[in-house]
């Protein structure tokens, strides 16, 4: 399984842009270690999207410069 695991990766990476080979990378590790159950959805979820709830801000902004959106990440 490992050995056609890292072909599939090399004869992927062939066929790919470079700029594009990091963000494969990512993706096929991110596959691996959900099919071994070591991945947190919530935590995949937060860190690929974001803060998606609609509520509003929770504290107020420390500072005016820092952005809504990126308060609710924080």
């Amino acid at each position: 399984m490992d050995k056609l695991t890292i072909n599939v990766y090399d004869y992927t990476c062939l066929g790919i842009f470079e700029v594009h080979k990091l963000m494969y990378s990512f993706q096929m590790t991110i596959k691996i270690l959900d099919g071994e159950n070591l991945v947190n959805k919530k935590e995949l979820d937060f860190f690929l999207k974001g803060n998606t709830s609609l509520d509003d801000l929770a504290q107020p902004k420390p500072f005016p410069w820092v952005p809504d959106q990126g308060w609710k990440d924080i």
